[in-house]
């Protein structure tokens, strides 16, 4: 038998392979940079003040955010934190030299829309009472009140303040005119609101449901609280939408049947709902946990009615009947919470009247109960006042100074009827504020 040798193959020294590795880690080094700098030149080049660096990413916290508008060529516009970002499509990785803030002069900034009228990115636009700003094709809001404005408001149990200042309280089991246009049984344009009890006491009554018609000729917007109040439910002939996917201070347009485009919108700032149409200037509705302010432009001033009375700065004729008739307001300086109480034949005159279109206000009309035996709780001891202004102190407001006042005298009411619903409604807010 003939043995039969296989070769023998040489194999490399340990010195030969250490030389090849070098050599091919060199070599994809060298690819890796030369491609890396291709590509950061040519954005630096096209994008200007525009980098394409992880490390420039991580420096402004890159995480992308989901994509609203396009930026030219292969770059993707993001909105995080009021600062303009660029990812790039294959490294989704985020990146704007850190040293600016401001966008780059070559991404085009898409204009916004209010009716029909376009406004330029950066556009300020004062609107129905307050202050708007265009920020590429999106809405803002400024959060800064026209100070030309009237304002009035309703807060629970019911607490009332007229346009002209004046402070009464009244209490009632169905749906009221807080302000409209003129007296007319059926208004053009007007802020009802439903009252239901929330107290454990047939007494004191808190808003329920805002009813809101902002356009002369429209179906109206019907808001319904909810806690929190981002969850309120927002319905326009039959449609409904909620606000808690919009970040704050965004404006929402409003959808009515079928999610057709309705005039007006809706936004969330300070942890209040504001609702306004934006054809024609009129009412805007802010909404917050213990109460509505509204607002009214100039344009309507000496031609309002409802229980926010009329506003032409003559407290005498704060409160007015539809048929004209005057009624003397309650004492402004008052020594119990019981001097603010006004006569009930004052707030029923105000209650809906069945008009075309209201079918939703009536059919919730029709389903309400009215207590009987009310009973009128004004009694508190020193204690509780101290107690009570202590807790609620959280409340203090230049704009309603009158707050605290009524968080204590609500708390009284619902301490004494042993449920803390009413109470909870204030003090809520309050702790918020004072954190």
């Amino acid at each position: 038998v003939q043995d039969i040798a296989a070769p023998v193959q040489q194999l490399p020294s340990l010195d030969e392979i250490i030389m090849m590795a070098y050599g091919f880690i060199f070599c994809l080094v060298f690819m890796w940079t030369s491609a890396a700098a291709a590509s950061h030149d040519v954005v630096k080049e096209r994008h200007g003040d525009i980098l394409l660096r992880k490390k420039a990413c991580r420096n402004i916290g890159g995480m992308c955010v989901k994509n609203r508008k396009p930026c030219p060529d292969d770059l993707t516009l993001e909105l995080q934190s009021k600062k303009q970002f660029c990812y790039h499509k294959k490294s989704r990785c985020c990146f704007l030299d850190p040293a600016t803030t401001s966008t780059p002069s070559n991404i085009i900034q898409e204009n916004c829309t209010l009716g029909e009228l376009p406004y330029e990115s950066g556009t300020e636009v004062t609107k129905n009472c307050m202050k708007f700003f265009c920020k590429n094709g999106m809405w803002y809001t400024s959060n800064q009140y026209n100070a030309a404005c009237g304002v009035s408001s309703f807060n629970n149990d019911p607490h009332f303040t007229t346009f002209d200042g004046i402070l009464f309280d009244w209490h009632g089991h169905s749906i009221y005119v807080m302000s409209q246009t003129g007296n007319e049984l059926c208004p053009e344009t007007f802020v009802y609101s439903l009252f239901s009890g929330c107290s454990g006491l047939s007494y004191a009554t808190c808003f329920h449901t805002v009813y809101f018609q902002p356009e002369p000729n429209t179906t109206n917007i019907q808001i319904v609280k909810a806690d929190p109040l981002i969850n309120s439910q927002i319905t326009i002939d039959g449609y409904t939408q909620y606000l808690n996917d919009n970040p704050n201070g965004e404006l929402t347009l409003l959808k009515g049947d079928n999610g057709t485009d309705y005039p007006a919108f809706a936004w969330m700032t300070d942890g209040c709902l504001h609702v306004m149409g934006y054809k024609t200037e009129g009412y805007l509705v802010k909404m917050c946990q213990w109460g509505v302010s509204v607002f009214t432009y100039p344009t309507m001033k000496q031609n309002l009615g409802g229980l926010l009375g009329n506003w032409d700065n003559d407290t005498s004729n704060d409160l007015r009947f539809r048929n004209g008739t005057m009624m003397n307001p309650p004492l402004q300086t008052w020594s119990t919470w019981c001097d603010r109480l006004i006569d009930p034949v004052y707030g029923n005159d105000w209650e809906v009247q069945e008009c075309e279109g209201y079918d939703n206000i009536i059919s919730t009309m029709m389903s309400l109960t009215t207590p009987t035996n009310v009973v009128n709780q004004c009694t508190a001891t020193e204690d509780e006042i101290k107690e009570f202004t202590q807790i609620c102190r959280g409340l203090d407001n230049d704009a309603q100074s009158n707050l605290i006042d009524e968080c204590v005298f609500d708390c009284v009411i619902a301490t004494q009827a042993g449920n803390q619903t009413l109470a909870a409604e204030w003090l809520n807010v309050s702790k918020e504020k004072i954190k």
